[in-house]
């Protein structure tokens, strides 16, 4: 598990738990997300990484079935999966769209707002990485999958979907 210094602690338990905290230049942190990588585990877990460096490297540790949990700061999954791939083209690096296309699950974002009668309800969305979506990143078409998305098909989500059922249901 590795989250920047200074960030709050996860509190996981099981056979055996690396917990590690990195500080220093994106090349620094793309290196412990390498160097975990390395030592083969079965789960690895990253908190948001801030550079285009590390979303690769953290792409690459999912290769060859590894399972990767990457938190993402962004308002949609969709947004999420593009940042992944990152923003120096319309496209993101093919290489990293290559990797994501091959490794992708799930992703999802939610969002906790204020209940009408007190307390709080979550919106969400989901995109699920079926062979049709998944293959979507490998090309940089995200408005497909966008599109995929938005018709509902495959049981995903997008926000504006779950916010309006909160509506209807008077939350």
């Amino acid at each position: 598990s590795l989250r920047a210094a200074g960030t709050a602690r996860h509190d996981i338990a099981g056979a055996f738990v690396s917990q590690r905290e990195f500080n220093g230049s994106d090349g620094d942190v793309a290196a412990a997300i390498r160097a975990a990588a390395s030592e083969l585990p079965d789960v690895l877990i990253v908190a948001p990484p801030t550079s285009e460096a590390a979303m690769r490297e953290v792409v690459n540790a999912a290769e060859g079935g590894r399972l990767v949990i990457l938190g993402v700061l962004a308002p949609t999954s969709m947004q999420a999966m593009r940042a992944i791939v990152g923003r120096g083209s319309a496209g993101g690096d093919a290489q990293t769209r290559l990797a994501l296309a091959t490794s992708f699950r799930v992703a999802f974002a939610y969002r906790l707002l204020q209940r009408l009668g007190g307390g709080r309800v979550a919106v969400r969305d989901l995109v699920v990485g079926r062979s049709e979506v998944s293959a979507m990143p490998a090309c940089g078409d995200f408005p497909g999958n966008a599109r995929l998305q938005q018709e509902g098909g495959m049981n995903m989500t997008t926000v504006d979907d779950s916010l309006a059922r909160a509506v209807r249901r008077g939350q």
